[in-house]
């Protein structure tokens, strides 16, 4: 499952990623990233990019799909918080091969938009 966050959506904000935990607490993705299977990093594009298995930490089986509840949560240079936006990641899961999640368009972040893979 990814999440792809291109850069000019956020200029000169620094990006921190959370998870919700089973009990609706925000946790943040680098905190516990090495034990979850997660992984925080940029792209060649400097996009940011959240990773994670489909069996790591608080992704919720239903069926063939897959789901995470991620919050972003942009700061200024100062520290203050400008934004903090929720994003349902949710991707079906098939027994077909298919191309690496950054091969399709839709896995682009937008504001606003749930993500699915």
């Amino acid at each position: 499952m990814m999440l792809k966050v291109p850069k000019d959506e956020f200029i000169d904000l620094t990006i921190k990623f959370l998870v919700v935990d089973a009990n609706g607490r925000y946790v943040f993705a680098e905190h516990i990233a090495s034990q979850c299977k997660y992984s925080v990093k940029k792209d060649l594009d400097e996009s940011w990019l959240f990773e994670t298995a489909y069996d790591g930490c608080y992704v919720q089986m239903e069926g063939n799909q897959a789901s995470l509840q991620v919050v972003l949560l942009a700061t200024a240079a100062d520290g203050r918080i400008e934004i903090t936006e929720n994003v349902p990641v949710k991707c079906i899961i098939t027994t077909d091969v298919e191309p690496h999640p950054t091969d399709y368009p839709m896995n682009r972040f937008t504001m606003g938009d749930p993500l699915y893979c």
